[in-house]
């Protein structure tokens, strides 16, 4: 479950942010605006963090997790599929990549106390240690590599990927609700 839970964010951090910034400097963005968008991006996301833990404390982290996963299953593809289409565009630049991207990831934020989350105190440093090195280790590390390599198979590959791993998570927290409430996980 814990590994399942941070999927989303770890291909959106690797093969969203990291990645789709090579993409973008590959296809023609200008440098100075594409430095400029991804550290605006950054500064949003802090500047949004707040907020996105606010909403934590009031729904939980598991919701705030849940939400940013459906965000990034509806958005994932269509966000990758306007920065493709015009990759040099400065607007569609700041727009996309800066507001579109910040979005999805803030709302990943509580990835972190979600895992927590899932463990009892006395193995909690275990629990999220393996399913977080996991999760970003295997599926955030190698999101650079199939992003890539789906270019080869579709254009649509990398959006496709992204709105895919967010699917896993969205499948993962409502898998893991559903055992909660017929008693076959425990509640903390």
């Amino acid at each position: 479950i814990g590994t399942g839970g941070v999927i989303s964010f770890a291909v959106f951090q690797y093969g969203g942010l990291v990645w789709v910034n090579s993409f973008l400097k590959k296809h023609g963005a200008p440098g100075n605006y594409l430095m400029m968008a991804g550290t605006c991006s950054r500064l949003l996301q802090m500047i949004l963090a707040f907020p996105v833990g606010w909403l934590a404390d009031l729904y939980g982290t598991a919701f705030v997790t849940l939400a940013g996963a459906l965000v990034q299953t509806a958005a994932g593809l269509p966000l990758f599929l306007a920065l493709q289409a015009e990759p040099s565009s400065v607007a569609n630049l700041f727009v996309t990549y800066t507001f579109g991207y910040s979005f999805v990831a803030v709302l990943q934020f509580t990835i972190y106390l979600y895992c927590a989350e899932l463990f009892p105190t006395a193995v909690r440093t275990l629990g999220v240690g393996v399913s977080y090195n996991i999760g970003f280790g295997l599926f955030g590390g190698f999101a650079p590599l199939l992003a890539e390599a789906s270019l080869e198979w579709s254009s649509y590959g990398p959006g496709l990927l992204l709105s895919l791993s967010g699917l896993v998570t969205v499948v993962t927290i409502l898998g893991s609700v559903h055992l909660l409430e017929h008693g076959q996980v425990e509640k903390l």
